[in-house]
Protein backbone atom coordinates (compact mmCIF):
# COMPACT_ATOMS: atom_id res chain seq x y z
CA UNK A 1 0.00 0.00 0.00
CA UNK A 2 2.85 2.11 0.85
CA UNK A 3 4.62 1.67 -2.53
CA UNK A 4 0.82 2.47 -4.66
CA UNK A 5 1.09 5.76 -1.96
CA UNK A 6 4.74 6.74 -3.41
CA UNK A 7 4.14 5.86 -7.30
CA UNK A 8 1.06 7.62 -7.18
CA UNK A 9 2.85 10.77 -5.69
CA UNK A 10 5.32 10.30 -8.75
CA UNK A 11 1.96 10.00 -11.18
CA UNK A 12 0.36 12.51 -9.60
CA UNK A 13 1.81 16.00 -12.02
CA UNK A 14 1.39 13.27 -15.46
CA UNK A 15 -2.32 12.14 -14.58
CA UNK A 16 -3.13 14.58 -12.29
CA UNK A 17 -5.50 16.15 -14.67
CA UNK A 18 -7.31 13.12 -14.86
CA UNK A 19 -8.77 13.00 -10.96
CA UNK A 20 -8.84 16.63 -10.63
CA UNK A 21 -12.83 17.31 -11.19
CA UNK A 22 -13.84 14.30 -9.54
CA UNK A 23 -12.00 15.76 -6.43
CA UNK A 24 -13.34 19.22 -7.04
CA UNK A 25 -16.78 17.29 -7.93
CA UNK A 26 -16.44 15.54 -4.37
CA UNK A 27 -15.50 18.67 -2.82
CA UNK A 28 -18.49 20.68 -3.64
CA UNK A 29 -20.36 18.17 -2.91
CA UNK A 30 -19.34 18.32 0.27
CA UNK A 31 -20.35 22.05 0.58
CA UNK A 32 -23.76 21.40 -1.18
CA UNK A 33 -25.06 18.22 0.98
CA UNK A 34 -25.09 20.17 4.44
CA UNK A 35 -26.28 23.13 2.71
CA UNK A 36 -28.96 21.44 1.74
CA UNK A 37 -29.29 19.65 4.81
CA UNK A 38 -30.01 22.89 6.74
CA UNK A 39 -32.60 24.27 4.59
CA UNK A 40 -35.01 21.92 3.70
CA UNK A 41 -36.55 24.64 0.82
CA UNK A 42 -33.43 25.95 -0.10
CA UNK A 43 -31.34 25.29 -3.55
CA UNK A 44 -27.58 25.13 -4.08
CA UNK A 45 -25.36 24.97 -7.30
CA UNK A 46 -22.34 24.05 -7.52
CA UNK A 47 -19.95 24.42 -10.21
CA UNK A 48 -17.40 21.84 -11.52
CA UNK A 49 -13.82 23.06 -13.61
CA UNK A 50 -15.07 27.00 -13.29
CA UNK A 51 -15.85 29.89 -10.77
CA UNK A 52 -19.50 30.12 -11.84
CA UNK A 53 -19.16 30.23 -15.98
CA UNK A 54 -22.56 29.28 -17.11
CA UNK A 55 -21.91 29.79 -20.45
CA UNK A 56 -19.20 27.21 -21.09
CA UNK A 57 -21.34 24.12 -18.89
CA UNK A 58 -23.97 21.67 -19.35
CA UNK A 59 -25.96 21.34 -16.15
CA UNK A 60 -28.31 18.70 -14.65
CA UNK A 61 -30.57 18.75 -11.50
CA UNK A 62 -30.88 16.19 -9.10
CA UNK A 63 -33.83 17.78 -6.82
CA UNK A 64 -32.37 20.85 -5.30
CA UNK A 65 -29.19 20.53 -6.37
CA UNK A 66 -28.09 22.01 -9.48
CA UNK A 67 -24.74 20.66 -10.97
CA UNK A 68 -22.68 22.45 -13.46
CA UNK A 69 -19.53 21.04 -15.39
CA UNK A 70 -17.30 23.24 -17.58
CA UNK A 71 -15.11 19.96 -18.82
CA UNK A 72 -11.17 20.62 -19.69
CA UNK A 73 -8.33 18.87 -18.87
CA UNK A 74 -7.15 21.53 -16.46
CA UNK A 75 -10.48 21.94 -14.30
CA UNK A 76 -9.62 25.43 -12.52
CA UNK A 77 -11.87 24.61 -9.54
CA UNK A 78 -15.07 24.89 -8.18
CA UNK A 79 -17.69 26.79 -6.74
CA UNK A 80 -20.79 25.86 -4.00
CA UNK A 81 -23.49 28.71 -4.40
CA UNK A 82 -25.90 28.24 -1.44
CA UNK A 83 -29.15 29.33 -1.30
CA UNK A 84 -29.95 29.37 2.27
CA UNK A 85 -29.73 31.26 4.83
CA UNK A 86 -27.29 29.86 7.45
CA UNK A 87 -26.64 30.21 10.79
CA UNK A 88 -22.78 30.70 11.60
CA UNK A 89 -22.01 27.20 13.06
CA UNK A 90 -24.08 26.10 9.91
CA UNK A 91 -21.79 28.34 7.57
CA UNK A 92 -18.67 26.99 9.62
CA UNK A 93 -19.87 23.27 8.59
CA UNK A 94 -21.00 24.02 5.03
CA UNK A 95 -16.85 25.37 4.69
CA UNK A 96 -15.17 22.78 6.21
CA UNK A 97 -17.09 19.73 4.89
CA UNK A 98 -15.60 20.50 1.36
CA UNK A 99 -11.87 19.83 1.80
CA UNK A 100 -12.99 17.02 4.43
CA UNK A 101 -15.77 15.14 1.83
CA UNK A 102 -13.01 14.64 -0.80
CA UNK A 103 -10.62 13.38 1.37
CA UNK A 104 -12.80 11.23 2.81
CA UNK A 105 -14.14 9.55 -0.65
CA UNK A 106 -11.11 8.76 -1.67
CA UNK A 107 -10.05 7.07 1.48
CA UNK A 108 -12.89 4.90 1.04
CA UNK A 109 -12.88 4.05 -2.56
CA UNK A 110 -8.74 3.04 -2.12
CA UNK A 111 -9.96 0.96 1.27
CA UNK A 112 -12.71 -0.32 -0.53
CA UNK A 113 -11.48 -0.70 -4.42
CA UNK A 114 -8.20 -1.36 -4.30
CA UNK A 115 -6.95 -4.99 -4.04
CA UNK A 116 -4.49 -5.21 -6.84
CA UNK A 117 -1.68 -2.91 -5.99
CA UNK A 118 0.15 -2.77 -9.31
CA UNK A 119 -2.98 -2.25 -11.93
CA UNK A 120 -3.98 0.51 -13.56
CA UNK A 121 -6.95 1.42 -11.36
CA UNK A 122 -5.33 1.09 -8.17
CA UNK A 123 -2.51 3.95 -9.68
CA UNK A 124 -5.62 6.46 -10.54
CA UNK A 125 -7.12 5.70 -6.74
CA UNK A 126 -3.62 6.46 -5.19
CA UNK A 127 -3.54 10.11 -7.60
CA UNK A 128 -7.16 10.71 -6.65
CA UNK A 129 -5.74 9.84 -3.36
CA UNK A 130 -3.19 12.29 -3.55
CA UNK A 131 -5.28 14.60 -5.15
CA UNK A 132 -7.80 14.76 -2.33
CA UNK A 133 -4.99 15.18 0.55
CA UNK A 134 -3.37 17.98 -1.98
CA UNK A 135 -7.24 19.61 -1.82
CA UNK A 136 -7.47 19.18 1.88
CA UNK A 137 -4.31 21.25 2.90
CA UNK A 138 -4.33 23.48 -0.05
CA UNK A 139 -7.74 24.59 0.62
CA UNK A 140 -7.82 24.64 4.30
CA UNK A 141 -3.99 26.54 4.11
CA UNK A 142 -4.40 29.31 1.82
CA UNK A 143 -6.36 32.11 2.18
CA UNK A 144 -7.01 33.94 -0.66
CA UNK A 145 -9.42 35.79 -2.95
CA UNK A 146 -10.60 34.15 -6.04
CA UNK A 147 -12.98 36.37 -8.77
CA UNK A 148 -15.43 34.81 -10.13
CA UNK A 149 -15.65 34.60 -13.66
CA UNK A 150 -18.66 37.04 -13.61
CA UNK A 151 -16.39 39.19 -11.71
CA UNK A 152 -18.14 38.70 -8.36
CA UNK A 153 -14.99 38.01 -5.59
CA UNK A 154 -15.07 34.50 -4.27
CA UNK A 155 -13.07 33.68 -0.58
CA UNK A 156 -11.50 30.50 0.19
CA UNK A 157 -12.36 28.08 2.38
CA UNK A 158 -9.27 28.92 4.80
CA UNK A 159 -9.82 32.72 4.11
CA UNK A 160 -14.11 31.97 5.15
CA UNK A 161 -13.53 30.10 8.44
CA UNK A 162 -10.76 32.56 9.51
CA UNK A 163 -13.80 35.60 8.95
CA UNK A 164 -16.54 33.19 10.77
CA UNK A 165 -13.57 32.53 13.69
CA UNK A 166 -13.43 36.07 13.87
CA UNK A 167 -17.14 36.54 14.25
CA UNK A 168 -17.50 34.21 16.22
CA UNK A 169 -14.94 35.38 18.52
CA UNK A 170 -16.48 39.15 18.72
CA UNK A 171 -19.56 37.46 19.27
CA UNK A 172 -18.02 35.74 22.51
CA UNK A 173 -17.09 38.96 23.85
CA UNK A 174 -20.19 40.84 23.41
Amino acid sequence: MLGLFFVSLLAYPFLGFLVRPITIFFHELGHALPALYYDRNASVEIFVGSYGDEDDSFWFKIGRLKIWFCWNLFARGGLCRPEAELTLDQKITVVTCGPVASFVVAVVCITLFVSDYSSTGSLLMGVFLISAIHDLFYNLGREVIIEYDNGARLYSDAYQLRQYRSIKEAQANI
